[in-house]
């Protein structure tokens, strides 16, 4: 098992009453119930950072589904963590958990561990804790756009190019063979122990340059841009004249 989770799924029992609590209190972004044409598939998905999904599903639907009886819930069973960037931002996020109906059960004081926390319930007695922990604060998300993916484009070939320098090969070649993969070399394309040797130096710096980044971003960010390269490719054949 890979250490990730995909789909965070909480058992509710009036799923509109859920929607209303998570998307209009709370401010969370969904298209709504989805799921009707099934008998027991209505279901909310929220997209939530680092490609999570928050879904809402009736309790009921769950036992259904993993063939089990429903349990009368303990709030203690589990909780949801929104670790935020600043101390004042926790006693913000209860206040508007607070509005949409939520129950705070404790209000936000200093933690043993160094922190700043709360607890709120939300309408199901789901335990949320809103805290301010200054050892993992949470990452700003940056939208891609295309002057990201440009600077990065920009910043990888400046960077293999000097890496190319004294071998004789262009960073077109190198694209090209790259593209056809190492099977495809022909005797006459390259010096084979010329290749190895760069191969090795650019891929000891690319998983430098990678080094430290999580895995999970890793995957999110070659999800995108293999999705964004499959549309960009499409809308080329669109506009290409026949």
């Amino acid at each position: 098992m890979q250490p990730h989770i995909g789909v965070l799924t909480i058992g509710v029992e009036d799923l509109k009453r859920a929607l209303t609590f998570y998307r209009d209190g709370l401010g969370l972004e969904t298209p709504g119930i989805v799921g009707t044409e099934f008998e027991y598939g209505a279901v909310v998905f929220f997209d939530l950072r680092g490609g999570l999904k928050l879904a809402l599903w009736p309790r009921d639907h769950i036992a259904r589904d993993a063939t089990i009886a429903t349990t009368p819930p303990s709030p203690t069973d589990f909780t949801l963590g929104h670790n935020v960037r600043t101390r004042s931002d926790v006693d913000l996020v209860l206040a508007q958990a607070e509005r949409a109906g939520a129950r705070i059960v404790k209000r936000a004081a200093d933690t043993f561990w160094g922190g700043y926390a709360g607890y709120f319930q939300d309408p199901d007695g789901h335990l949320w804790e809103v805290l301010w922990n200054p050892q993992y604060l949470p990452q700003e998300g940056v939208p891609l756009n295309p002057r990201i993916l440009g600077q990065a484009e920009n910043a990888h070939r400046a960077l293999l190019e000097r890496l190319l320098q004294g071998t004789g090969l262009t960073y077109q070649t190198w694209v090209a063979l790259m593209r056809g993969g190492e099977d495809s070399l022909q005797p006459g394309d390259v010096d084979r122990t010329l290749f190895d040797r760069t191969k090795t130096a650019v891929d000891e710096t690319v998983a430098e340059i990678y080094r430290g980044v999580p895995s999970a971003d890793l995957e999110t960010a070659g999800r995108v841009l293999t999705q964004i390269t499959a549309q960009a490719n499409a809308k080329l054949e669109q506009l290409t004249p026949r």
